[in-house]
């Protein structure tokens, strides 16, 4: 667009950050899609689930990077902003899950190796007795 002889660049570098932004949220959107079918990566410790921790949630290995408050809150992006809670909510859910199954089994090793460490004490024990 040009006024007075000079050419305006603003609309297409708000375009281009735009297009960015849209980027960043479809980025975070297809990774945490991918989680909800596939799992997240054990030990995965980055991700807080909320829109806040949504947002500062910034890894290079995965491509995502962080998108700011206002943008997480901005009317523009609601769809996106409705989608990643969704996402997480689910997330968080399995993730209990997962943590309350592995919990249990992991508290049944525990017993069963005290409970062979109590048995292998107590023959000991026996056998020096003798």
């Amino acid at each position: 667009m040009k006024r007075s002889g000079k050419t305006n660049t603003t609309p297409v570098v708000a375009q281009d950050k735009k297009d960015a932004t849209i980027a960043k949220w479809e980025k975070k959107l297809a990774v945490l899609k991918r989680w909800t079918r596939e799992g997240m990566p054990e030990n995965y410790e980055p991700l807080r689930f909320s829109l806040s921790g949504f947002g500062e949630w910034e890894d290079a290995s995965l491509g995502v990077e962080k998108i700011g408050y206002t943008t997480i809150h901005n009317k523009e992006y609601s769809k996106n902003k409705t989608k990643a809670e969704e996402l997480l909510n689910e997330l968080k859910a399995s993730a209990k899950k997962v943590k309350s199954k592995d919990e249990v089994g992991d508290l049944k090793r525990d017993l069963k190796d005290e409970k062979d460490l109590t048995q292998d004490l107590t023959n000991q024990v026996h056998k020096y007795r003798r």
